[in-house]
């Protein structure tokens, strides 16, 4: 009985979740998600023959970067004609058009216009195929771990997904195991870093500049020493002052950033060292004592 009462707990929190979140709704937004806000609303590609979902979840919408806006903010006036007129399904939103005033969203448009994406597959290829704008928010409000399930998941979204993968491309899907089995501890990397850390040029910060496996980061080094790229890609996201007084010990605790060869401890280093020294100093005098008590015996 207690596990009925708890379904109809939290269905009835969704229910006024939902209606609080539609109180705040324009006419039009409303008027939007009747449709939208079906699971099962798609059409049919005429080129491709896959299916285009056109579903969007409220929620996550309120939640996202753009929950503040009205649907018509982004979409154009042609979609207040119910049914739409079939000349918008060519409709391609533009970034740009509201972010050409700031410079980090140029740069990225022309890092990502050299990217192996959008050199393969053109204008099939935009911001909003790794970016859902109705569900889009900054990962500096994240944690490392919701940092990496999310960007990994947003290259897993096609990379591990043959049916999607085949609507943009014309090559065969790729064997995601067999591509990485260079890799050592494949699955582990996988769960503490994302694509992007090797898959991007290595630069200081985070760039879009996808690069094709042929092109992206083998050496282990890169990650595993002092200086790695990891400090100013997906650790970037942590305070300068948290990253700084961020020990082994922490990290080792923490368990969300430490990697070999780039967390390092300089008491650690200089207690191994001692005991190193000490060592060497203690074989040493034992060998002394030996040879004089030899001598002294002869």
């Amino acid at each position: 009985m207690n596990g009925f009462l708890k379904f109809f707990f939290i269905l009835g929190l969704l229910s006024l979740t939902g209606t609080l979140f539609a109180q705040n709704m324009t006419n039009e937004d409303k008027n939007c998600l009747r449709c939208h806000a079906m699971h099962t609303l798609a059409y049919q590609d005429a080129q491709t023959g896959g299916l285009v979902n056109l579903y969007v979840d409220s929620t996550a919408l309120k939640n996202s970067e753009h929950g503040g806006f009205s649907c018509l903010d982004c979409h154009s006036d042609d979609f207040t004609t119910i049914p739409h007129p079939a000349t918008v399904k060519s409709n391609r939103l533009k970034c740009l058009d509201c972010h050409e005033d700031q410079e980090q969203f140029e740069i990225a448009n022309e890092q990502f216009r050299e990217s192996v994406h959008y050199e393969r597959l053109g204008y099939k290829f935009s911001c909003a195929s790794c970016h859902d704008a109705h569900s889009f928010h900054r990962s500096i409000d994240k944690n490392i771990p919701e940092i990496i399930q999310q960007d990994n998941g947003v290259c897993l979204s096609c990379h591990n997904a043959p049916h999607k993968f085949a609507e943009l491309s014309s090559r065969e899907y790729p064997d995601l195991k067999l591509a990485h089995s260079w890799l050592p501890n494949t699955e582990l990397h996988w769960k503490s870093v994302r694509c992007v850390e090797c898959h991007t040029s290595n630069t200081e910060g985070f760039s879009h500049q996808i690069m094709s496996k042929e092109h992206a980061l083998h050496k282990c080094e890169s990650c595993h020493s002092k200086n790695s790229i990891l400090l100013t890609k997906l650790y970037r996201f942590r305070t300068v002052e948290s990253r700084q007084q961020n020990d082994l010990l922490e990290s080792v605790v923490n368990n969300d950033t430490y990697v070999v060869g780039m967390t390092r401890d300089e008491r650690l280093d200089n207690i191994v060292l001692l005991l190193v020294l000490l060592t060497i100093g203690g074989i040493s005098v034992h060998a002394l004592g030996r040879y004089l008590a030899n001598r002294r015996n002869n």
